[in-house]
């Protein structure tokens, strides 16, 4: 069955609503508006802002959360209505606090870490520039050919060392 009808709705939410009914027997219900939030942002996440199915969700500014998720404006037995409520609260000093806190903690922790890492590389690097040096010493002191020492080559701790060793029978 096809029909046409123009009707209004009491709503509780204004004094009335307008809408229609196509051809097809779809709803083009609207809701009324809503108003602009006293804090945040209105953003329509679905919708035209009025249309059933329409979803509007709150952005709230910094020091304010959500109270709320979104709002959608549906038809309901005799009217269209908007289902939900959504408003922004200002943080109570404990949760602005408690942020604060995470905050401050992961940046000294970030500190720490770097500070730990610096520290690091500059073991490594001064234990290469140390072995490099007592290499040379090594090598310059078997190389000025002192009698009596001969040079030789041994692992030592899992690594190749040039030794001096006095008399010949170092092998």
């Amino acid at each position: 069955t096809f029909w046409s009808a123009t009707c209004l709705f009491c709503c509780k939410f204004s004094s009335r609503t307008d809408c229609q009914f196509s051809a097809l027997g779809k709803s083009k219900a609207q809701c009324t508006p809503v108003p602009l939030p006293a804090l945040g942002t209105q953003k329509i996440i679905q919708g035209n802002g009025t249309n059933v199915g329409t979803v509007i969700s709150l952005q709230c500014p910094a020091k304010h959360r959500l109270v709320g998720s979104e709002m959608k404006c549906v038809m309901g037995a005799n009217s269209t209505y908007w289902a939900g409520e959504t408003y922004c609260k200002p943080l109570s000093s404990f949760e602005d606090f408690g942020f604060r806190v995470a905050v401050l903690a992961s940046i000294v922790s970030s500190g720490i870490i770097i500070f730990m890492s610096v520290a690091f590389i500059t073991c490594c690097l001064l234990d290469c520039i140390k072995e490099e040096e007592r290499k040379k010493e090594e090598k310059s002191r078997c190389t000025f050919r002192t009698p009596g020492l001969t040079r030789v080559t041994r692992p030592v701790l899992g690594r190749s060392r040039d030794l001096c060793l006095k008399g010949s029978s170092a092998a």
